[in-house]
């Protein structure tokens, strides 16, 4: 069967491609793409065994782990969509996300059970609970909840979905900033034309076809090693987390909390990352600081690229990075999540400012 411009089908036709190289790894754990497109064909057999199907909406309500990796393809396989959920929102803004976003289904982490609890009387349409082991000891039982690792074992690891199309959805909801938080709507084909296929084809023409992404997957792939430092629930780590792997290479994950920057450097050190992609001054300026600590001595050769994107990096932020790492590749996006990126800085227009080459 020919490969679309659908998400699900390129990423099954990258595992096919190359299963046994490393896709995914988050502290000690670590995943094949053979493993990956397993788990998440599992996941989507529960999900479709409890009544999910095409056009079905389906929360992830989990930190940056494996879980929202796998949840993301298994909504994908079934043509159903898969809903960022903020998981620092408080119950009223959740049950109105929860409401506007007719969710069906939820992959959440344990220690969110009370919280759904309180407010699932509000999402009507809500009737399908997966919860993610994440170490705490919240009753499931109240919402009817599946623990994840159970569901995976007992659902089959048979792709037998129904057929997809490029004009399946990708869903994605922004911040609320300007009031609350708003669905913004691709079709997948226009999505990964605009957001996935430019940044992997940076210095080459992009592909006509689909297959030809497949094709450099395998031939290019597996040389990089990425590492997204924001919460994947928000658009900026989640497209470079797609990036990484529809190009078939490896992406590294903290589960950690709130930012801590020795520990990104300490993980970009043992995992040899090589391009680390953030948010902005906010996440910046604190790993830059902190390698100015006392004690702060980390071994950074294998990296080579920072990226920024969904938030303004300030030269004087910038000329720090170039101060610390001088051969350092910085690449400063412009987009937004309606948008796709727009354009990278291809230099300065000699007083340290940005000059952007807009178009074709």
């Amino acid at each position: 069967m020919a490969i679309q411009w659908n998400l699900a089908d390129l990423f099954e036709a990258v595992s096919d491609a190359v299963p046994e190289r490393t896709a995914l790894i988050c502290g000690d754990y670590r995943s094949t793409f053979a493993a990956l497109d397993e788990r998440a064909t599992r996941l989507a057999n529960h999900l479709a065994s409890q009544g999910i199907g095409r056009g079905d909406h389906i929360g992830l309500y989990v930190y940056n782990g494996p879980e929202y990796v796998e949840g993301t393809f298994a909504a994908y396989k079934l043509g159903a969509v898969p809903i960022n959920v903020n998981y620092r929102y408080v119950e009223g803004e959740l049950a109105y996300l929860f409401d506007n976003a007719d969710l069906k289904g939820l992959v959440f982490g344990r220690e969110f059970a009370p919280r759904i609890a309180n407010i699932v009387k509000d999402a009507p349409k809500l009737k399908v609970f997966v919860a993610v082991n994440d170490g705490t000891d919240e009753d499931i039982s109240v919402i009817g909840a599946t623990e994840y690792e159970a569901a995976l074992a007992a659902a089959s690891a048979v792709r037998a979905f129904e057929p997809r199309s490029e004009e399946d959805l990708y869903i994605l909801y922004t911040g609320g900033t300007t009031g609350m938080p708003k669905g913004v709507m691709w079709t997948q084909r226009d999505f990964f034309l605009s957001t996935i296929g430019p940044l992997l084809s940076l210095g080459q023409a992009a592909p006509d076809e689909p297959a030809e992404f497949v094709t450099r997957a395998i031939e290019n792939g597996g040389t990089s090693v990425s590492m997204p430092i924001a919460p994947l629930m928000h658009g900026a780590a989640l497209w470079a987390a797609l990036m990484a792997i529809f190009g078939g290479n490896t992406v590294v994950l903290t589960s950690q909390r709130k930012l801590d920057p020795h520990e990104i450097w300490r993980t970009v050190e043992r995992e040899k990352v090589m391009s680390v992609s953030l948010v902005g001054d906010a996440m910046a300026r604190p790993l830059i600081e902190a390698l100015d600590e006392a004690g702060a001595e980390y071994d950074l050769s294998s990296l080579f690229v920072i990226g920024s994107g969904g938030a303004i990096l300030s030269p004087a932020v910038k000329a720090k990075i170039v101060e610390r790492f001088p051969n350092m590749l910085v690449i400063d996006s412009l987009g937004a999540s309606e948008t796709g990126y727009q354009g990278t800085v291809a230099g300065t227009d000699g007083q340290g400012r940005p000059r952007f080459a807009m178009g074709a």
